[in-house]
């Protein structure tokens, strides 16, 4: 087996079956915190000397001198080797050798949980009702939002090899009763038909927001996310509200997950991430550094689109609108998907290229 094929089996696989379980890592001693810092901020210059995407260079070694103006220092380097960790991921994936075996273990993912949410509907899991504790038990993730968001980041890898894959989050979102993960599925269905047939298209998104909307109204979705002790749309507000303080740096990387909390001072569950990937970015690293990573996500979904690769612009679509509500990129059985999947992006647009080249040469 090639070793870059390797690493992104090992990471992929053991980080999406972690289970929902308490895991505390105990920070380090300050000479060692120290001498773990220093290491990440040199792999983080080293992207210069290596062939790797802009946005990495630009995450890598802007996340390493945003971290020296952060509210929380502390928080913000140890979130800084975190960073590093993932561009490497992405680098090392960016040079798989065998790709169909990679989506074969993005299928068995699939599959697995599928075989997980059948037996929990008929109550055969008894043996493993991780979610007992908690009230909830769906798939490997267990909270109903997050498993929902698990299968959306899963079907925008899979939907390359077959369009099928737009049905297992809408799937997973009536079993979970995750609506947005229903939302998101269709949102990247919509795109997809829309560079088939601008008509079909409009027709589906229609009756999609329409199904959206009632579903919605009838479970007190809107309510909820309009409550303003809890809902997210306060939370939103709370967060760019706080963000506006720090406006060019914001709080320092990593940092929303314990500061939002006590300096938000809501009478409500302790937001731990924003439910909102871009109000989070600023509230964490500022408007300049998020509009550059919007700018890069624009870049490549204008990419894909120009190279005719639908599907996975449909991918990426799904991600981007789940992350406006869910935090996928938050979590640590998604992110590696999420990686890979942006990988290979890079690797069809590359291959696109040079198919492109020799088209003209010859």
């Amino acid at each position: 087996m090639k070793k870059y094929t390797l690493i992104a089996l090992f990471f992929l696989i053991a980080l999406s079956l972690i289970p929902p379980i308490d895991v505390v890592l105990r920070n380090p001693q300050d000479k060692y915190w120290l001498w773990m810092v220093l290491i990440a901020g040199f792999f983080g210059v080293f992207t210069l000397f290596i062939k790797t995407h802009w946005m990495v260079r630009i995450i890598a070694i802007g996340s390493f001198i945003d971290c020296f103006f952060s509210a929380a220092p502390y928080i913000s380097f140890t979130s800084y080797c975190s960073i590093v960790l993932c561009c490497y991921f992405y680098i090392s994936c960016c040079n798989i050798e065998d790709w169909p075996l990679v989506f074969k273990a993005v299928q068995s993912l699939l599959l697995l949980n599928a075989i997980l949410l059948s037996l929990e509907f008929f109550h055969k899991d008894n043996l493993m009702d991780w979610g007992a504790a908690y009230n909830f038990n769906f798939g490997v993730l267990g909270h109903h939002m997050q498993m929902g968001s698990f299968a959306v980041v899963i079907s925008a890898l899979l939907i390359s090899f077959s369009t099928l894959n737009f049905l297992f989050p809408v799937i997973v979102a009536v079993f979970c009763q995750s609506s947005w993960a229903f939302f998101s599925a269709g949102a990247g269905a919509v795109v997809y038909m829309y560079s088939k047939n601008k008509n079909v298209a409009a027709m589906v998104f229609i009756g999609f927001m329409f199904i959206f909307c009632l579903w919605d109204l009838s479970n007190n979705k809107f309510k909820e996310n309009l409550s303003p002790a809890a809902g997210r749309i306060t939370v939103w507000q709370k967060t760019f509200e706080l963000a506006n303080k720090h406006p060019f740096v914001g709080w320092g990387p990593g940092t929303y997950k314990l500061i939002f909390a006590p300096l938000s001072r809501m009478k409500s569950i302790p937001y731990k991430t924003a439910h909102n990937f871009i109000a989070q970015l600023v509230f964490e690293v500022g408007y300049p550094a998020t509009g550059c990573l919007l700018f890069g996500l624009g870049w490549l979904c204008g990419a894909l689109w120009r190279a005719e690769l639908y599907t996975l612009t449909s991918g990426l679509a799904m991600i981007v609108i789940d992350a406006l509500v869910h935090f996928p990129d938050r979590c640590m059985q998604m992110v590696p998907l999420i990686i890979v999947f942006l990988a290979y992006c890079t690797f069809c647009l590359k291959k696109d290229k040079l198919c492109l080249t020799h088209s003209l040469l010859s």
